[in-house]
């Protein structure tokens, strides 16, 4: 990941809070990294499984 895709990221996390930005803000396609990405995804399923889990919506 380059620095200045770090300082996009973290400039829409401080602005938008870190749930709004992963779950409605933006998939952030244009950080082209793949394990980025991969964690991404991987908290998105998480959270989407945990609300299922105790029976909140999603």
């Amino acid at each position: 990941m380059t620095e200045e895709d770090k300082e996009y990221l973290q400039t829409k996390i401080e602005n938008e809070g870190f749930e709004y930005a992963f779950v409605s803000y933006s998939d952030f396609e244009e950080v082209q990294d793949e394990k980025f990405h991969g964690l991404r995804k991987a908290y998105l399923k998480a959270r989407s499984e945990l609300a299922e889990y105790i029976d909140i919506e999603d």
